[in-house]
């Protein structure tokens, strides 16, 4: 139960980070850096989401 509650707020957090990122980059970078920017923390939330999935399970990685 714990772990689950862990995961939720884990991952409203990485979410919250991803769209303070993303509404940087919309009013200051141009497009190229802004697909590179948003491509990167994409891919930050996508491996920390799998991470802890599979600690919240209790699987391995």
């Amino acid at each position: 139960m714990l772990n689950n509650i862990a995961l939720v707020v884990a991952t409203l957090g990485l979410l919250a980070i991803l769209g303070l990122i993303y509404r940087e980059v919309r009013s200051e970078a141009g497009p190229l850096e802004r697909n590179s920017i948003v491509a990167g923390a994409v891919v930050i939330v996508v491996v920390a989401a799998w991470h802890l999935a599979a600690t919240a399970t209790g699987g391995s990685h």
